[in-house]
């Protein structure tokens, strides 16, 4: 099963800082995408999105996730089980566009990952 980094989102307490900061800093040009969870800046390179930045209303502390595609989320998170990582957010469905599950690793180091539809 082939695995690649496919997309980067910044979780943040002021999402739109980061997003003058990190438009400045790479060029980045971003839009605002309403979600359930709240308004989703999506950030793009010019080639398409790379991206995004999130509020993160805990006030937690800001941090990157990156986003690892997989054929199958299901069979991914399974493994990672047996080999001793932990599932901190369940696989949730993405309408129209995917799947996706947030991870810890034995080490403590947070990723998620990505299963496209179709």
């Amino acid at each position: 099963m082939s695995h690649s980094v496919q997309y980067t989102e910044l979780h943040t307490p002021n999402p739109q800082e980061a997003t003058a900061f990190y438009g400045a800093l790479f060029d980045w040009q971003s839009k605002t995408i309403e979600t359930p969870a709240g308004p989703y800046m999506e950030v793009t390179n010019g080639d398409g999105p790379v991206g995004g930045i999130f509020n993160r209303p805990d006030g937690g502390d800001p941090h990157w996730l990156i986003y690892i595609t997989t054929a199958d989320v299901d069979a991914s998170v399974t493994r990672a089980k047996e080999l001793g990582g932990s599932v901190l957010q369940e696989k949730q469905e993405v309408p129209d566009m995917g799947y996706y599950a947030i991870l810890e690793d034995p080490h403590g180091a947070i990723f998620a990952l990505w299963q496209a539809k179709g």
